[in-house]
């Protein structure tokens, strides 16, 4: 059963942090409800500690990231990728513009 607490806090940290801009193209309850169902499957990555720090501790872009790469996810971080205009994730998460990344995931195919 899902910790309503949870949810609420993990809404209001990422609602602080994506600009009003990208709430308007994607709206924050439907981000924590693909976020959520990305967490699911976060259990069955082994190297969860260091995805999330390389993440910038946004636990979200983490659990999203290893939904749609699995053993991929963290050197996917460090590549360039088209849909970013070839920018590479890390650098996005390290400069604080972490709504591109969260777009980016939430565009890919699942």
């Amino acid at each position: 059963m899902p910790n309503p607490s949870f949810h609420r806090t993990l809404r209001d940290k990422v609602a602080q942090r994506l600009s009003i801009q990208t709430l308007e193209r994607m709206d924050t309850n439907n981000w924590l409800k693909f976020a959520n169902i990305c967490r699911e499957t976060f259990c069955e990555c082994t190297f969860q500690e260091e995805l999330i720090a390389e993440c910038g501790s946004n636990e979200d872009i983490a659990w999203a990231a290893f939904f749609h790469l699995c053993g991929d996810s963290l050197s996917w971080l460090y590549r360039n990728v088209p849909a970013l205009d070839g920018a590479k994730p890390i650098e996005l998460i390290r400069s604080g513009d972490t709504d591109q990344v969260r777009e980016c995931l939430w565009g890919m195919p699942c």
